[in-house]
């Protein structure tokens, strides 16, 4: 390969929750469409009005998502569409993922399954080869009665560390 060629950048597996409500369709469809490491600047913006239009370019992210309707039919932009028997069975295609994207802000009901998905993560790290990252995605509302941290200063801002 000459220098002055270059490796096609890598694809990521992207877990996304709930693909068929309104958040989570709407991050499968761009981040489908997203070269894994480009920044904004790099991207054309090109976006398919129709998933029939939606051409997947190379080194995006692969899309691989759970529905909430049974009769969801799986979009051009989702790679694999699950629909789990077992946690078990979940958990060993979420391990396989390199970037698990859970939305509670649509369905309450999938907070108690994001908790049992990190929880499980959290404890297989010492198994785990490569890294994963977690995202929740949650409403503002979700933080809504936190305490600040520090009650003479409510302007002190969240962390990590925090968490």
């Amino acid at each position: 390969m000459a220098d002055d060629e270059k490796k096609p950048p890598k694809s990521k597996r992207l877990f996304i929750n709930n693909v068929d409500l309104y958040t989570g369709s709407n991050l499968a469809k761009f981040l489908s469409n997203c070269v894994v490491g480009a920044s904004q600047d790099d991207e054309e913006e090109e976006e398919a009005d129709a998933d029939a239009a939606f051409k997947k370019k190379e080194g995006c992210y692969e899309i691989h998502a759970t529905a909430k309707d049974t009769n969801f039919k799986k979009p051009a932009f989702v790679k694999e569409l699950y629909q789990f028997d077992t946690r078990n069975h979940m958990f060993e295609h979420l391990i396989e993922c390199d970037v698990i994207v859970y939305d509670i802000s649509d369905d309450p009901d999938q907070i108690d399954e994001a908790i049992w998905a990190l929880t499980e993560i959290h404890s297989e790290l010492e198994k785990i080869e490569t890294p994963k990252i977690f995202i929740l995605v949650s409403s503002v509302m979700t933080w809504a009665k936190s305490k600040p941290l520090d009650p003479e200063d409510p302007e002190i801002p969240f962390t990590e560390e925090d968490y």
